[in-house]
């Protein structure tokens, strides 16, 4: 079925009136602001504008690079930032001029694969221009093409990469790319999520018009940087800690452009030595709970209007920081001194943030193995949970692995039902971490539930030849979450089972397990250890899905489940997971294609 030409001639008369030829890619420049409420420069030679009604997104694209020169644009949504599990749009002129829209996707190191389906749909192609390219096309808000196209979550912050080039495309260079963290489709003024950003804002406001917020910088000595292509550098700070105070936001002080990675603050025990200078590597183990961190494209973290992370005596005094450096030239000569900005306050809101860390410790990845290979469930059990004083308002993830990291997921069960996943990360970078919101935005951990961490990970041929453990090197892997969470519980800060077999899991905090000598019978007596129950759940089972631009009405969706390649925590028929093939999700809903008239309707109600 072929679209219909006056539908065609419609949306194209629409746009190009919409053109004006103007040299400089900024906003509204040659795209009209009535037609694209939004618009963002995602870089200075790059303006995104885009509009959504709920079933469909139109982007409207204008670039710096001359369209005479048959060269391409891309962009895209990523779950961390990188390239690595990207849902990538490019729009390529041949040899012959003519233009085309490719919908592909990345699922690893090597070139985007293009989609079996093809669910984009070029609407006003670039001009001849010797200065810029200006083009719009649309999309669906959720394709239900999972493992293929990322769905555009409401009200979610999404990881939006760019990048472009003259002539065909290939490799991009250090200097033609990006990422930023863009609200794409926003969530309804009386949406719960919209509420409690607003007073989250307003709190800060509030301490700022009152004197109540004080700044903290947490900045790496002035150094020069490795000469190396990565490198991990950290240095222990101390906090004010002349009397309690509570971290209520944070963001990065960025001053070189060779940290394009990660920024880490974890908490621990007094080091030997502040402001010091070290490969990261070569740290003791200090610090056991990652506290505040930073990945490219995040903004400002803003934490609930009722709570805040404690710091000063009560709380926590000591920082270790850590950055990852890329230096892909080798340069001997790059000074920095990035780290973060945090904002504190001596008035204290109603509850504090705690940090529970979860996961699997024993680990046994095979060298030389051609196999993905999974880590096994890392249990917090019920026996754990049914010591919390109440329900846990869940915050974010700080879900937790090295360079062999394929993909990971905290699986929650309440009673016999699993329901929707705490958080997952599908594909996971080592580059590009962060903390993300839990699937649920009114997630809380109640008494009795109980978490289960999985992960994969990559195979090991041609990589290493040794078997890799758990540990805190790079060259060592993990397989853990640090959930931030309200009300702070002050004697439990792990959950997680002792050994392989799953019998045993700590229930405590560091400080209680070295604070005495006890005997394994009183960490019994006193709940430190508790044993673990293996119960069968009910697997959970999201919401079947359905093209938005099928619908007649905006859908919400239900989430996610389980992350792809995960083994089932002893659900009742959970198939087996072939380890010679790289886990791909498969969508549960039917495989449902558009029709070629009612897509291009759709997208005409937006701009009409």
């Amino acid at each position: 079925m072929t679209r219909p030409t006056h539908t065609l001639h419609l949306l194209l008369s629409i746009h190009l009136a919409l053109y004006t030829h103007v040299q400089a890619a900024t906003c509204y420049a040659n795209l009209a602001k009535s037609q694209f409420p939004n618009c963002v420069l995602i870089d200075p030679s790059y303006a995104l504008h885009w509009s959504t009604n709920g079933s469909a997104i139109i982007f409207g694209v204008d670039v710096d690079v001359p369209s005479n020169n048959k060269g391409w644009v891309g962009l895209g949504i990523s779950e961390h930032g990188g390239m690595f599990g990207a849902d990538l749009w490019t729009v390529q002129a041949n040899a012959d001029g003519k233009w085309s829209m490719k919908d592909s996707f990345s699922h690893g190191p090597g070139a985007p694969v293009a989609d079996s389906s093809q669910d984009l749909f070029l609407l006003t192609e670039p001009k001849p221009s010797s200065t810029n390219t200006v083009f719009t096309f649309g999309r669906a808000i959720n394709t239900c093409e999972e493992g293929n196209d990322m769905q555009i979550k409401q009200g979610v912050k999404h990881h939006v990469i760019w990048a472009f080039g003259e002539g065909q495309s290939s490799y991009h260079g250090e200097a033609n790319r990006g990422n930023t963290a863009v609200v794409l489709y926003p969530a309804s003024q009386k949406s719960m999520a919209t509420i409690k950003n607003m007073q989250a804002k307003q709190a800060i406001s509030d301490l700022a018009a009152s004197d109540q917020l004080q700044v903290f910088d947490a900045q790496f000595p002035t150094n020069t940087i490795p000469a190396e292509d990565t490198s991990y550098l950290c240095s222990h700070f101390e906090v004010p800690r002349d009397k309690k105070y509570q971290i209520v936001q944070y963001e990065a002080i960025v001053t070189s452009k060779y940290m394009p990675g990660n920024l880490l603050l974890e908490l621990g025990s007094k080091p030997a030595q502040l402001g010091d200078k070290f490969e990261c590597s070569n740290m003791e183990s200090l610090c056991s709970q990652a506290a505040l961190l930073w990945a490219p494209g995040n903004g400002m973290t803003v934490f609930p209007a009722e709570a805040g992370l404690p710091i000063g005596p009560g709380g926590f005094e000591y920082f270790a920081l850590q950055i990852h450096y890329d230096n892909p030239e080798s340069l001997s000569d790059v000074v920095d001194h990035s780290g973060f900005r945090i904002y504190y306050t001596s008035a204290l809101r109603q509850f504090e943030i705690g940090l529970l860390l979860i996961g699997r410790f024993d680990l046994d990845i095979p060298g030389n193995s051609p196999n993905y290979t999974p880590s096994g469930p890392g249990i917090c059990p019920s026996s754990c949970t049914s010591r919390f004083p109440g329900n846990l308002t869940v915050v974010s993830n700080a879900l937790h692995m090295h360079t062999l990291g394929y993909n990971i997921t905290t699986r929650q069960f309440r009673g016999d039902q699993e329901i929707i996943s705490l958080g997952d990360r599908h594909y996971y970078d080592f580059n590009f971490q962060g903390t993300s919101p839990p699937n649920d935005e009114n997630a809380v951990i109640m008494p009795g539930d109980t978490l289960v961490t999985e992960c994969m990970f990559k195979p090991t041929a041609g990589v290493r030849t040794a078997k890799t453990t758990f540990g805190e090197n790079t060259s060592n892997e993990m397989c853990l979450n640090y959930i931030a969470y309200y009300p702070r519980m002050t004697n439990i800060a792990q959950c997680f089972g002792i050994k392989a077999d799953n019998k045993y899991a700590l229930c405590s905090t560091g400080e209680r397990l070295e604070a005495a000598n006890r005997t394994a019978a009183q960490l019994f007596a006193s709940g430190d250890i508790v044993t673990i129950a293996q119960p069968k759940f009910k697997p959970y089972v999201p919401p079947v899905c359905k093209n938005s631009l099928l619908q007649p009405a905006p859908l919400v969706s239900g989430g996610s489940g389980s992350v792809s390649g995960a083994p089932a925590y002893v659900a009742t028929g959970a198939a087996a997971v072939d380890p010679t093939v790289a886990p791909t999700t498969k969508s549960s809903a039917m495989n449902m294609r558009h029709s070629a008239l009612l897509p291009v309707l759709v997208l005409a109600s937006l701009l009409l």
